[in-house]
């Protein structure tokens, strides 16, 4: 005995299973052993039942896709955004320092680099801080919470 029971008559028995488009299933039965163990036999021997081989391209039939209709409610279609108001051209900036500004003076920062300097246009009476134009661009306006809103969170858990 060769490998764990296999003789030469039980490999030629397999041998004539898969020859006669035996599936595994009924070949392990005439052999009277699992069919694990007749798919691992065959496959050490380089033999392929008929289920394995698999049809040349093009013939298979392909899967029928899922309808992208359907809703799901862990992944519902984002509801499309408003786009939002256009911003005024950026005014001419009087680019004064932190010492040079006035009491009603936006304090919008117009450079990253040191000396800071400032807006300095009159502010708004919407905003402590910023002339109309900064105000409107540094406030995004509030949108509405979707109805699936607690969905849309969970996804980012």
């Amino acid at each position: 005995m060769s490998e764990l029971g296999w003789t030469e008559a039980r490999v030629d028995l397999l041998k004539q299973s898969i020859e006669s488009k035996m599936s595994s299933r009924e070949a392990a039965a005439a052999l009277n052993v699992s069919r694990n163990t007749v798919i691992g036999k065959a496959f050490r021997l380089g033999l392929k039942f008929l289920s394995e081989v698999h049809a040349p391209r093009g013939t298979r039939t392909p899967r029928p896709k899922r309808s992208s209709n359907r809703s799901n409610f862990f992944h519902p279609p984002r509801p499309e955004r408003a786009p939002l108001p256009p911003v005024a051209p950026e005014p001419n900036s009087r680019s004064l320092s932190l010492i040079e500004l006035e009491r009603n003076d936006c304090r919008f920062p117009t450079t990253a680099d040191t000396p800071f300097l400032f807006c300095g246009h009159p502010k708004s009476p919407d905003h402590p801080s910023y002339c109309a134009h900064h105000a409107r661009r540094s406030i995004e306006p509030s949108r509405p919470r979707p109805l699936n809103w607690i969905a849309e969170r969970a996804r980012h858990w």
